[in-house]
């Protein structure tokens, strides 16, 4: 498998991390829009820089877009136009209108397309999800906070859309619903004209009430991932500032539980490691084996959705 990744910053560092650590035969070039920067990139990785857009596209199967949200749909469109596979970074796109194009073009060529949504891979996903530690869920609480970055925001990329995504398409992939838009309440701070802090209350469709927080922070000490999901059968809590432990109540008896494994990535456990078992998934889709849980395009689709309609509650970004 040959893969090709669109951008050498943050997200596109990440994933060459993954494919060097994948124990699969891949072989991967890197493009960046800055030509010495992928030059340089290579240098201390395992893959090819290449000059163009059109020589990556002649050498891989598959291509990952790691560039800033305003890029996607171009890229996206000309890559699966030329017949390859996509792996492209959330949100999806800025407009529902071109996202609806990319999930159109996806169907028509019958590609395999990932939106990368790495939240459903952590440990404690599977551990929510398949071991159903708490029964019938009805209530979840989600909180991500991290540090402000120098690329904190790109074009009309504030943090709603930067991070909470990740926590609009969890509660989905969770609850196995739909949100229901009109049970929804939105807060947002911002710095100038950028969202820094968003909170979400709702329901989805079928009931189940929840709260989303996604902050950008200056503190390192404050930087979290926590999770609460209250269920029929007892209380689902992790706290990325305590070590590895989840706590699971039941018969209001608690126990704790923990991954044995170090936190990476400013704090947050099992960060890095998600994106490996995720594009892990995706490239074993890519080769034929009958894989279900990747997030398709649909689903960044379903996410965009509510996406939009959260931005255009206040009509700010």
């Amino acid at each position: 498998m040959k893969i090709g990744i669109i951008g050498v910053g943050y997200a596109g560092q990440l994933h060459s991390k993954a494919i060097e650590m994948i124990n699969l035969d891949v072989t991967y070039y890197v493009y960046d829009i800055t030509v010495r920067a992928a030059k340089e990139f290579a240098k201390s990785h395992k893959c090819q820089a290449v000059d163009t857009l059109e020589e990556l596209y002649n050498r891989v199967d598959a291509i990952i877009i790691a560039t800033p949200t305003f890029t996607h749909f171009n890229l996206a469109m000309e890559a699966m136009q030329k017949g390859k596979h996509i792996l492209c970074e959330k949100p999806m796109s800025l407009k529902m209108t071109e996202a609806e194009e990319m999930l159109a073009m996806c169907k028509k060529e019958n590609l395999i397309c990932m939106i990368g949504f790495n939240y459903r891979f952590f440990e404690i996903t599977e551990i929510l999800k398949k071991q159903n530690q708490v029964g019938k869920i009805y209530h979840i609480r989600i909180a991500i906070k991290r540090l402000f970055r120098r690329d904190w925001h790109n074009e009309n990329n504030g943090v709603l859309s930067d991070l909470g995504i990740h926590l609009i398409d969890y509660v989905m992939y969770l609850c196995e619903q739909k949100i229901n838009l009109s049970t929804c309440e939105v807060k947002r701070k911002y710095i100038e004209d950028w969202d820094y802090d968003s909170n979400i209350v709702g329901k989805t469709e079928k009931g189940i009430s929840f709260e989303l927080t996604a902050s950008r922070i200056e503190k390192e000490n404050d930087v979290q991932f926590n999770i609460e999901v209250i269920g029929t059968n007892g209380i689902f809590r992790y706290d990325s500032r305590q070590e590895t432990t989840y706590i699971i109540e039941k018969n209001n008896v608690t126990n704790k539980y923990n991954f044995n494994k170090t936190q990476n990535t400013e704090g947050f456990f099992d960060f890095t490691d998600s994106i490996l078992r995720q594009d892990e998934t995706w490239i074993k889709a890519m080769s034929g084996e009958d894989i279900k849980e990747i997030a398709t395009f649909e689903d960044g689709f379903c996410a965009q959705k509510v996406l939009e309609h959260f931005i255009s509650k206040n009509g700010k970004n």
